[in-house]
């Protein structure tokens, strides 16, 4: 999987977003093997962050004006909220921006991990992380969009269920979107 995703984003062209007033941000899209098996990690806000209280995300946030890219930010904030060491990632690639209603422009870098690490979650971040088959998501059983209102405007929601947690929002349009990169053919060179 991580070569196949790896091979299918350096070879398309990553849509990007620049309309001005959005605020920039970066995501870590963290893939791992447990037992042979393809997961991600992902984390519960608490509710007492700023923004996205309580929500199942990826690690990351806002771009600091001393990270010089996206995988720079991506990579400083899962170290901020979960402690995963910015050299322990192999960074796949990065995947088209998204939008979220509340004004962020996020970029979604895709990286292996190593599984398990030492975990250290930020107390006024991170309620607890979530390791999640990737089948949940590649099988699609548990997907659905539902179109909501939002200060007047409607929007396409996608959404996934895990046990009993819902995962929404970008975050679930960013995991749709790898799915859709996963199921991508390659040509191999020289073909």
């Amino acid at each position: 999987m991580y070569d196949h995703v790896r091979k299918v984003l350096s070879r398309r062209e990553r849509h990007r977003i620049a309309e001005p007033g959005l605020t920039p941000a970066a995501v870590l899209v963290p893939l791992f093997a447990r037992a042979g098996e393809p997961h991600v990690l992902l984390e519960q806000r608490t509710h007492t962050v700023d923004h996205h209280k309580g929500q199942i995300s990826f690690p990351g946030g806002v771009q600091d004006p001393g990270d010089r890219d996206e995988v720079a930010t991506a990579l400083r904030e899962a170290s901020e909220e979960v402690g995963l060491p910015p050299t322990a990632v192999e960074v796949l690639g990065l995947m088209d921006d998204t939008l979220t209603v509340t004004g962020f422009r996020i970029t979604p870098v895709v990286g292996r991990i190593p599984h398990p690490f030492e975990a250290r979650l930020s107390d006024g971040e991170v309620a607890r992380l979530l390791e999640i088959p990737w089948r949940v998501f590649a099988e699609g059983r548990t997907h659905r969009q539902e179109r909501i209102e939002h200060e007047g405007q409607s929007f396409e929601v996608d959404f996934y269920t895990w046990d009993e947690h819902i995962i929404w929002g970008a975050t679930a349009r960013v995991i749709r979107q790898l799915v859709a990169l996963t199921r991508e053919p390659v040509e191999e060179e020289g073909a």
